[in-house]
């Protein structure tokens, strides 16, 4: 539950969780549901919040997350028409929103549709494995190292995998010297982002909040990310602080005493 508030954003998003006319709760695996969290509301679909879990009518539009073998997990990035009235927790009708038309739709194609999401999703995580690592300013393709043949290990638990990064992005807050001292105890550091892809991915994990990267500037001196690097300027930075954040909207610095959230990294092993 934890892991998904935190990386679905700010937006409500569907979950398989049915409210019956007595208010029992049925997963759509059939699992009757044991009350293990709240359910805020008295209608029939069932969708987390920032606030936690509740439902609402089943045909209002709402983001989404699949769930699929071995714990792997999709989380949508539009909104889709639901299924509406007595039609919600059947798989063969869905409503046509410009009129009241129910079409009927056979399970084989619904299977077929999620099957080739999947098939997709994990086509566009191989890609995104064997992209030329930004460290290497690749700037074209005869530029670029071959993929390595060997086993690449995944992240840990509760870690996030990109580029041959692992990212781990708290859901606490502290001042920067304790964030970039979590980040050491894991074998790793504050983010250090190196290309705009990392960029683009971390603003849209981290929301709206503020949290701690690599990037500080000790005694008003240059602007150096932790592993040593002096910042190139390649992104806008702004703020008179000492300290460097990232939120969804920018990239600006502050007083390195506040609490934040923070973002460690470490390359893949």
């Amino acid at each position: 539950m934890n892991f998904l508030r935190q990386h679905k954003c700010t937006s409500d998003h569907w979950i398989g969780l049915h409210m019956t006319e007595s208010q029992m709760g049925k997963w759509i695996n059939g699992i009757i549901f044991n009350n293990w969290f709240d359910v805020r509301g008295n209608e029939k679909c069932a969708y987390l919040s920032d606030d936690g879990a509740a439902t609402a009518r089943c045909y209002t539009e709402r983001k989404w997350i699949c769930r699929g073998k071995k714990g792997t997990r999709s989380i949508s990035s539009g909104l889709s028409p639901q299924e509406d009235g007595d039609n919600a927790a059947s798989p063969h009708f869905a409503t046509y929103h410009e009129g009241s038309l129910q079409v009927p739709i056979p399970c084989a194609v619904v299977n077929v549709v999620i099957i080739t999401v999947l098939i997709i999703a994990l086509i566009s995580l191989s890609v995104g494995r064997y992209n030329c690592p930004a460290q290497y300013n690749c700037s074209d393709q005869y530029n670029c190292p071959e993929p390595s043949n060997s086993h690449v290990s995944s992240c840990p638990d509760d870690w996030i995998g990109y580029q041959k990064k692992c990212y781990f992005i708290s859901n606490i807050t502290r001042n920067q010297t304790f964030a970039e001292k979590s980040c050491s105890e894991h074998n790793a550091t504050l983010a250090l982002i190196d290309s705009e892809k990392d960029m683009i991915f971390l603003k849209r994990y981290v929301g709206r909040a503020e949290h701690w990267i690599g990037l500080k500037n000790e005694a008003e001196q240059t602007w150096k990310w932790l592993n040593g690097k002096e910042f190139n300027n390649w992104f806008n930075l702004t703020g008179s602080g000492n300290c460097a954040f990232l939120k969804s909207t920018e990239v600006s610095s502050t007083k390195c005493g506040k609490n934040l959230h923070w973002i460690c990294s470490r390359p893949f092993k």
